[in-house]
């Protein structure tokens, strides 16, 4: 993909408010926030071409996206945000964190792309003297608030497996699994602006996938 600069942009200038909540209760850990931000100029990209880029045999070989930064007059952004960690055990730890948004262009009052839906991940972690790893949900639910004629994205749900063991004193290993079950799906960030209806082969996420590394220090 491609961004392209913007004709005749004016700065962002934006009123933030937000209320905050954290605290810990014996092995439970909470964090909160409220937020309440108007925009003015608010600047964001917007989708202006989507070619098809095809092999010499005509076979598909990817999707040229061309966006391009641009102002809106006015857009009100609310939301609220929370995560929490209880602890099992001296080992063992539950956490999960969320966030939702809500934004729209005050005069037209259109969606505005650059909001997410309803998200976020869940997990169990254990952290031993020589390993620890974790077992997170990534999820999401199905975006639908979208601008008239803009595509909508289902929800999901992906399992993503990090494990790390202390070898020696110098030298860690890391092991990583992602998207355990394969799934197929496509975050909201990636199809933000599409048309609904046009090809989303290229915005898929990866399937499932290893990764293992080491780390030496002297």
């Amino acid at each position: 993909y491609e961004v392209t600069p913007g004709e005749n942009l004016s700065p962002e200038e934006s009123d933030s408010y937000e209320l905050g909540l954290r605290g810990t209760i014996d092995d439970f850990a909470f964090n909160t926030a409220l937020y309440y931000n108007q925009y003015d100029q608010f600047l964001t990209t917007a989708l202006i071409n989507s070619e098809t880029v095809l092999n010499d045999d005509n076979s598909f070989a990817y999707q040229h996206d061309t966006f391009q930064y641009q102002n809106i007059d006015a857009v009100t952004i609310k939301g609220i945000e929370v995560a929490m960690s209880y602890d099992l055990s001296h080992a063992l730890n539950v956490f999960f964190n969320a966030s939702y948004q809500h934004g729209k262009d005050d005069n037209s009052g259109d969606y505005i792309d650059t909001i997410s839906p309803l998200s976020g991940i869940a997990g169990l972690s254990y952290q031993g003297d020589r390993l620890s790893s974790e077992l997170i949900l990534n999820w999401a639910n199905k975006m639908d608030k979208v601008a008239q004629g803009k595509a909508e994205v289902a929800g999901f749900g992906s399992l993503d497996l990090l494990m790390s063991y202390q070898l020696t004193d110098e030298l860690i290993i890391n092991l990583s699994a992602t998207n355990l079950t394969d799934k197929e799906y496509i975050r909201y960030a990636n199809a933000k602006g599409h048309a609904q209806g046009a090809s989303s082969r290229h915005l898929t996420e990866s399937g499932r996938a290893f990764a293992l590394s080491a780390k030496m220090t002297f």
